[in-house]
């Protein structure tokens, strides 16, 4: 339950809803507006909060990026407004630096698509969910590794 929300909600009302790293939201007030999340990961890959680092743990390069999607009450579930896809790898030094330019190169092209009017989505595969506490020290250190080696090569 998203208190905070609800509570927004019942006193204002919303042009555009964005969401980024939120939990699963199930209010139909918020489910019945233009709403999009932003997904740092390929939903046609993996969806859930650590996709990107779970496919850069299996060198998995072309599987990493971001898709910004209709929001729904399933995790990373909705039609595609646009995904961020063919990212140059030897830019990056880590993680962190490969996030910054997915959001980064992401706000730029909602912008262009909010100055457009542009929310034409169009369905995307469904990847497979990739849980939270899936994550493990193992998973991060071999997804720094991995993404230092395309850098270094």
């Amino acid at each position: 339950m998203h208190l905070y929300l609800d509570q927004l909600l019942t006193e204002q009302s919303f042009d555009l809803i964005l969401t980024y790293s939120s939990p699963i939201i199930k209010n139909e007030k918020i489910l019945d507006m233009l709403s999009f999340n932003l997904h740092l990961g390929l939903s046609r890959f993996y969806r859930g909060g650590i996709s990107n680092v779970l496919a850069l743990s299996l060198n998995e390069f072309n599987k990493a990026g971001s898709t910004c999607h209709e929001l729904t009450a399933k995790i990373d579930d909705g039609k595609a407004l646009f995904e961020i896809r063919d990212l140059k790898f030897e830019n990056f030094k880590n993680i962190d630096q490969m996030n910054y330019y997915i959001i980064k190169r992401s706000v730029g092209k909602l912008i262009e698509k909010l100055n457009k009017e542009d929310f034409n989505t169009y369905t995307i595969p469904k990847g497979s969910l990739v849980l939270n506490r899936s994550l493990t020290a193992k998973t991060i250190i071999e997804a720094e590794k991995n993404i230092k080696n395309k850098f270094e090569s």
